[in-house]
C-alpha cells in the first residue's frame, strides 16, 4: 500500500532482519534486567560462551513485536510468543557456530552496502536515521544483524554448493517444469538454473539435520530464571511422537492468524489437531516405506517425508499410451506455444511540475465536496490510485505509527464515522480520508482513503517530447543501448528486455498495460517506437515474435509422461492426507 511509508522503505534486504522493534517493550526488558538480574549479567551460556542478557531480552522483544503484529486475538500471551521466539533465538546462535565451524563469513563491508541500499530508499540521512530510531535500530545495531543475517544465508549457500545432482535428476526435474518455467527454454540453456534449485532444496534437508544435530549437542548452562519458562520441554506424546511445546506453541501462533475465534483454548484445541493429523499422515507415509529421522522437528520430518514419498510415487507410476493421450488432450493449452512477443522496454518518468500538483490539489478538493460516507466507496474505486481502490478505499484496521505520521496525526485525532474535512497531504499525493471507528483501547483505527497522486499534465510531458524522440533516434540509429539508457538519461528508471509478452495484455515487471501490448503486435520488428503513459513515456522495440504454434506428443512425450507421473505422485499425497484427516 502506497502509504505505508516507513514500513516500506525498510523493508529488510535480508530474510533474518525484523524492524518490528518496540523501544518502549525493550526498555521494560532493560528496567527488569537492572532491577532483578543484579547478579547474573547474562542469558545463558551456550557451550561455555556467554551470551549477554540485553541481547536475548532484545532478541524477544524484536520476535514479540514481529509476531504480534500479525495477530490481533488479544488472548494470545507473551510467554507462548517468546517460546517460540526464544528457541528462533537460539537456532540463529547455533546457525552462526555451524557457520564459524566450516570457515563462513560475511564482512562489515557486505553490511554497509546493504544499508546503504537501505538509505537511498529514504529522503537523506537524518531520515533514515529517524526511521532507524522508531524501530529500534541504531546503524551499529543494525549493522550486526544484517552481518549475521548475510553469515546464514552464505552457510546456506555454501551447503548447497556442496550437494551432489544427478544427471538423471537434473533431465526429471527439466521434464517436470518444461511448459511451465522452461518453456522456451532447452536443458542446457537451463541445466545450471536446475542444479542451484535440486542444491538449494537438498541444502534445506541438510541444513535442518545439521541444526538438529547441533542442538542435540549442545550444552545450555547457566540459564537466567527469567528466561527459563521458555526452554525446550515436552508438552504432549501423540502415538509415539513427542511434541515439544515450541512446536505447539508454533501451531498455536499460526492457527491464531487465521482462526475466526477469539477464545484461547478453542485455537490451542485446533492447533493440537492440526499437529496430530500431521502425526497421522507421517505415520502413513511411514507405513509406504518412507523413513525419516524421528529425532527432527514434526515440521522437518514433514517436509522431508513428503518430498521423498512425492519422488518413490512418482518413480513407482505406471502410464499406458491411452492414459498419456488422454492427459496430453486433457492439457493441451499447456503444451501449445502461445503468440508471443519479446520486446526491449524502458519507463521514461516525468516528474509533475508544481502547476501540476496544484492541479490535483484541485481536484481532489473537488472530490471532498461531493463525496460523503455512503458513497466513498464508489469514489474510491473511481478515482483513488491507491491499490485500495479496489475493496472501495479500504485499508483496514492499523495500529498507530503504520502510516506515514501525516496521515496516522488525521486517522488519530478526526472525528469517528465521519471523513475527514479537509485534504491530507503526503509524500504519496492527497488523502480523502474516512475514519470509520477507533478503538482507544486498542490502539487501531480502522479506515478509508481516496489518494489523489500528482501526475504530469499533458503540457509538462510535451516538455520531454523532444528528448523521447531524441532517445528513440538513436535507439534506432544502434547510437545507444535499452541497457545503456539509464546510465544517460535520469528520466529512465526502468530499461530491460522482457520476454514472452502474451496478448492478455499483462507484462513481466511492469503489469497490465494493455495499449503497450497493442503497439507491440502490432510493429514491426526492431522498430523503436513510443507511447505517452500517466506517468511519462513508454519507449519499446520488439526483437522476436513467436507464432501460435501446436504442440505434437510424439515430439514432447518425455516432458507430458514427466508431468503425468509428478500429478498422480501429488494426487497419493492428497489421498494420504485425507485419510489422515478422516481418521482422527
Amino acid at each position: 500500500m502506497a502509504i505505508r511509508g516507513f514500513r516500506k522503505k525498510m523493508k529488510p534486504i535480508v530474510w533474518i532482519i525484523t524492524i518490528f522493534f518496540l523501544i518502549s517493550l525493550v526498555a521494560g526488558y532493560v528496567f527488569t534486567f537492572k532491577s532483578s538480574s543484579q547478579n547474573v549479567r547474562y542469558a545463558f551460556k551456550l557451550n561455555g560462551d556467554k551470551v549477554s542478557l540485553y541481547n536475548a531480552q532484545r532478541a524477544l522483544a524484536l520476535g514479540e513485536a514481529n509476531y504480534k503484529r500479525g495477530i490481533t486475538n488479544t488472548e494470545i500471551n507473551s510467554e507462548l510468543i517468546n517460546t517460540v521466539v526464544f528457541n528462533e533465538y537460539l537456532d540463529k546462535l547455533l546457525l552462526l557456530d555451524i557457520a564459524k565451524q566450516i570457515g563462513v563469513n560475511s564482512t562489515e563491508e557486505q553490511a554497509k552496502e546493504q544499508i546503504k541500499a537501505m538509505e537511498a530508499r529514504f529522503n537523506g540521512n537524518e531520515q533514515f536515521k529517524q526511521a532507524l530510531l522508531a524501530q529500534g535500530y541504531t546503524e551499529r545495531t543494525l549493522r550486526k544483524e544484517i552481518e549475521e543475517a548475510l553469515t546464514i544465508n552464505e552457510l546456506s549457500t555454501k551447503i548447497a554448493n556442496e550437494e551432489k545432482v544427478s544427471e538423471a535428476e537434473i533431465e526429471d526435474f527439466y521434464n517436470q517444469n518444461k511448459f511451465t518455467y522452461f518453456k522456451k527454454n532447452t536443458l542446457s540453456e537451463v541445466k545450471d538454473q536446475i542444479i542451484k534449485i535440486l542444491q538449494a532444496e537438498k541444502a534445506k534437508k541438510t541444513l535442518a539435520i545439521k541444526l538438529e544435530q547441533a542442538k542435540e549437542a549442545m550444552k545450555l548452562t547457566s540459564v537466567n530464571k527469567t528466561l527459563t519458562p521458555f526452554l525446550s520441554k515436552v508438552d504432549f506424546s501423540y502415538e509415539g511422537i513427542d511434541i515439544t511445546n515450541v512446536d505447539y506453541d508454533k501451531k498455536i501462533l499460526e492457527v491464531s492468524r487465521f482462526s475466526q475465534t477469539a477464545n484461547l483454548e478453542e485455537i490451542k484445541s485446533i492447533a493440537r489437531e492440526e499437529i496430530e493429523k500431521n502425526i497421522k499422515y507421517l505415520k502413513l507415509l511411514q507405513q509406504n516405506g518412507i523413513v525419516v529421522d524421528s529425532k527432527l522437528p514434526l515440521d522437518t520430518q514433514l517436509m522431508i517425508a513428503t518430498q521423498e514419498a512425492f519422488n518413490k510415487f512418482k518413480n513407482e507410476t505406471k502410464i499406458t499410451d491411452k492414459q498419456l493421450i488422454e492427459f496430453f488432450d486433457k492439457n493441451r493449452k499447456i503444451y501449445d506455444v502461445e503468440k508471443s512477443v519479446d520486446a526491449n522496454i524502458a519507463l521514461f518518468v516525468v516528474t509533475p511540475t508544481e502547476e501540476d500538483k496544484k492541479q490535483v490539489e484541485s481536484k481532489a478538493n473537488n472530490i471532498l465536496k461531493k463525496v460523503n460516507t455512503k458513497n466513498f466507496a464508489t469514489y474510491a474505486r473511481k478515482y483513488s490510485s491507491c491499490p485500495s481502490a479496489n475493496n472501495g478505499g479500504s485499508l483496514g484496521t492499523f495500529k498507530k505509527g503504520t502510516m506515514v505520521k501525516e496521515f496516522d496525526a488525521v486517522a488519530f485525532s478526526g472525528e469517528v464515522g465521519k471523513i475527514y474535512p479537509k485534504i491530507v497531504k503526503t509524500q504519496f499525493g492527497e488523502h480523502i480520508i474516512y475514519i470509520q471507528s477507533r478503538d482507544e483501547k486498542k490502539g487501531t483505527v480502522t479506515a478509508s482513503h481516496i489518494l489523489i497522486t500528482p501526475t504530469p499534465s499533458e503540457k509538462t510531458l510535451n516538455t520531454e517530447l523532444k528528448t523521447v524522440s531524441s532517445l528513440v533516434k538513436d535507439l534506432q540509429a544502434g547510437k545507444v543501448t535499452f541497457g545503456e539508457l539509464k546510465q544517460i538519461n535520469p528520466h529512465i528508471q526502468f530499461s530491460q528486455n522482457i520476454p514472452e509478452i502474451k496478448e492478455q495484455g499483462t507484462i513481466q515487471s511492469i503489469g497490465y498495460n494493455e495499449n503497450l501490448v497493442k503497439q507491440l503486435f502490432a510493429s514491426k520488428l526492431n522498430k523503436v517506437g513510443y507511447i505517452k503513459d500517466d506517468n511519462g513515456f513508454v519507449i519499446y522495440q520488439k526483437v522476436k515474435e513467436t507464432p501460435y504454434q501446436k504442440a505434437s506428443l510424439t515430439k514432447i512425450k518425455p516432458q507430458v509422461e514427466a508431468m503425468y507421473k509428478a500429478e498422480k505422485a501429488l494426487e497419493k499425497l492428497k489421498e494420504l492426507q485425507d485419510t489422515a484427516n478422516q481418521n482422527l
